[in-house]
């Protein structure tokens, strides 16, 4: 946990505000869009405003739908951060669409190339609103398919699934907002998590695969942004 608390400094350090005026504002927007998963590669995107962009990119996809939330709007300085990140079943919530049971593969983590367990499935960036660098971010890695977890949900209409992040807030400068963005993705070369780990070979060649196996969702679905601020301290502290 030192160690995160000191790439988090540094990458904090190296987040700090360049450029001024447009040619700022350009770069900012740019940035964002990056971090949204998008590139200025033709001019109906260029066209496209940051505030439009993120709602294509919150959109429910496939019946599921990610959504994140910070406990507070304001925090102290030395509070931690809590996220809350939740995958929604919302199928059927457009006309002629068809409400499903969607079985959701929701291993939160796993164990990173360095061996460390990192987050996996559930990936997310903290940046600053000031000029929208990347503070925080979980990069993707692999895991292969047999060490991979067996968690999985079967999600009926209407229900959801989450998880609750904390991170440490005291490395943030005080007065500045940031916000958090998630993404949630369900590798597609293995699409099958076992019903029961405790199935031996045998047990799964009598079953067949679609016995023994569950066919989960796959594929990537983004939150929209979830803004907050960290309060300034205050000057008078210990004066009154």
């Amino acid at each position: 946990m030192r160690c995160g608390l000191v790439i988090l400094a540094v990458a904090l350090v190296a987040g700090g505000p360049v450029g001024c005026g447009w040619g700022r504002k350009k770069k900012e927007e740019s940035a964002s869009k990056k971090l949204l998963g998008f590139e200025d590669t033709g001019d109906r995107l260029r066209d496209t405003s940051l505030e439009d962009m993120e709602k294509q990119q919150a959109r429910p996809r496939n019946g599921l739908q990610l959504t994140i939330n910070t406990s507070k709007e304001v925090y102290k300085h030395d509070e931690p951060l809590v996220l809350d990140v939740k995958i929604r079943n919302v199928s059927g919530a457009r006309p002629g669409e068809k409400a499903r049971d969607i079985p959701v593969y929701f291993e939160v983590f796993a164990q990173a190339p360095d061996g460390r367990k990192a987050p996996w499935l559930l990936r997310p960036t903290l940046y600053s609103e000031s000029n929208s660098r990347v503070v925080y971010r979980v990069q993707p890695f692999g895991v292969a398919p047999e060490k991979r977890g067996h968690r999985f949900v079967l999600l009926p209409p209407g229900a959801f699934v989450g998880h609750t992040f904390r991170f440490p807030g005291s490395w943030l400068r005080p007065g500045r907002s940031f916000s958090f963005t998630c993404v949630y993705e369900a590798p597609e070369d293995f699409p099958y998590v076992i019903r029961n780990p405790a199935f031996s070979t045998e047990q799964i060649e009598i079953l067949g695969r679609d016995r023994a196996y569950v066919r989960v969702w796959t594929g990537r679905i983004y939150s929209g942004r979830a803004t907050f601020r960290i309060q300034r301290k205050s000057r008078f502290l210990g004066l009154f």
